[in-house]
């Protein structure tokens, strides 16, 4: 009979259907979990509808019958919007145009000039260019759209390293008689952190993010153009112990799918190869003979010839002489022989 290491099921088809499965399996899961993720954040286009896609230079600003274009160039020669207060009706858009090095537009609430919108209140809802990395000054620079839909204050603020709390690089959208914008410069300058959209507060005691802005827009250094329709975020951290979690639950499920998919194929052949094998048979069946008849034990001391039992027979006849030797045997006497006698040849002895 076969061994079960030996048989061609056990030993090929089975494991073969499981490494599919599991090509299979990372493919699920490479698919639902890519290995770049990126968070998209708040929805931060619900009142400035922003976009965020390059276009080539334009007037300063255009006028029409719809809408007026207000051109903002950021940190051109310094760690400033020029101008840094824009006056616009509903309907207008803002260009702002990126120069050296890296740069971004955060709205901020007054009062609050480093710290994004959305952070300083439930249900505010801010904007965000992303970042813009530039090395050279360009006629024709990176450029980002802000409608504005209304003639509410809005103030913003650059979250590269240090452009808001040691430049004081902000600026304001319609300020009326309520605000000012050199009280909200003020007030940047004595920020001891800023914030990008999605970083969290820092700890208490430590005085600013463990981060700050660095890593934070270093997916975006590598390209000019890498700034689409939207703004990549930052993911917090619970968003990535979430992220953590999810992919060792998959990972562990995963396995676990692997596995049960490998044995169920063993475990199949071992049953069935048990159902084959012959059972082993009962020590206490009959043997299938047929019963052997008992006879007494035979007495060996009477004579099949005579009928004669030999206990009936003396040692040795009368006359014999008790105790005599015979030569042949050396001296020794033996019961029942008869006694020596000279007359008698010795076929052993010399002529």
């Amino acid at each position: 009979m076969p061994t079960l290491s030996g048989s061609p099921a056990m030993g090929r088809s089975p494991w073969r259907r499981s490494f599919v499965r599991l090509a299979a399996v990372a493919f699920l899961t490479t698919s639902l979990f890519p290995s770049r993720i990126v968070a998209q954040g708040p929805a931060y286009e619900s009142a400035y509808d922003a976009d965020a896609t390059p276009t080539s230079s334009e007037a300063s600003q255009t006028s029409s019958a719809a809408s007026v274009t207000h051109t903002v160039e950021v940190g051109r020669g310094d760690h400033k919007f020029r101008p840094d207060v824009i006056q616009a009706e509903a309907g207008d858009v803002i260009e702002f145009r990126f120069y050296p090095t890296k740069h971004s537009v955060v709205r901020a609430e007054y009062g609050d000039p480093c710290i994004p919108y959305e952070m300083t209140g439930r249900g505010k809802v801010g904007f965000f260019s992303g970042f813009f990395q530039q090395d050279t000054i360009l006629d024709d620079p990176p450029t980002w759209h802000l409608p504005i839909n209304d003639t509410d204050p809005a103030f913003f603020y650059c979250s590269a390293p240090g452009s808001c709390t040691d430049w004081g690089m902000v600026g304001v959208i319609n300020p009326n008689a309520t605000v000012s914008l050199e009280r909200q410069r003020e007030w940047a300058e004595e920020s001891s952190y800023q914030l990008n959209p999605g970083e969290p507060f820092p700890a208490e005691g430590s005085g600013s993010p463990s981060s700050d802005a660095d890593s934070y827009g270093s997916e975006d250094d590598d390209s000019d153009d890498d700034h689409d329709d939207h703004a990549h975020h930052g993911l917090s951290a619970g968003a990535i112990a979430g992220i953590s979690i999810g992919a060792a639950a998959v990972v562990i499920i995963a396995g676990g799918l692997f596995f049960w998919m490998g044995r169920r194929p063993v475990a199949k052949e071992q049953a069935r190869r048990s159902a084959t094998v012959a059972p082993h048979p009962d020590p206490y069946a009959s043997t299938g003979f047929a019963p052997v008849k008992q006879h007494p034990p035979a007495d060996y001391r009477r004579s099949e010839m005579s009928g004669v039992s030999y206990a009936e027979v003396p040692p040795y006849s009368e006359g014999y002489d008790e105790g005599r030797m015979s030569p042949a045997q050396g001296g020794l006497a033996s019961p029942g022989s008869p006694p020596y006698n000279p007359d008698y040849a010795n076929p052993y002895a010399t002529q």
